[in-house]
């Protein structure tokens, strides 16, 4: 069985919650609403060789560039087993 995680990137701190925050079959869409932040979907990845899924969402405030590598500290400094790899 798959795991799927979401880490939501916003200006003040990056949270990892366990599913996807939006609705895939959503024909519009990129941004979502999410506890009072307007998101949007940045990256999307499956770990090699684990039933693992990440989707990495970023408040609209940020860049793409900058939301990766928010995510990216996080993951190198999580003490989670799941994390993304992200390079």
């Amino acid at each position: 069985m798959t795991e799927v995680f979401s880490l939501i990137v916003t200006p003040r701190r990056v949270e990892c919650v366990v599913g996807r925050i939006d609705d895939p079959a959503d024909p519009e869409g990129g941004e979502v609403a999410w506890n009072g932040r307007r998101l949007r979907l940045v990256h999307e990845q499956r770990e090699n060789g684990e039933d693992l899924v990440w989707f990495i969402y970023g408040d609209i405030a940020l860049s793409k560039p900058e939301t990766l590598s928010r995510a990216a500290q996080w993951a190198e400094s999580t003490r989670r087993r799941q994390r993304p790899t992200l390079h």
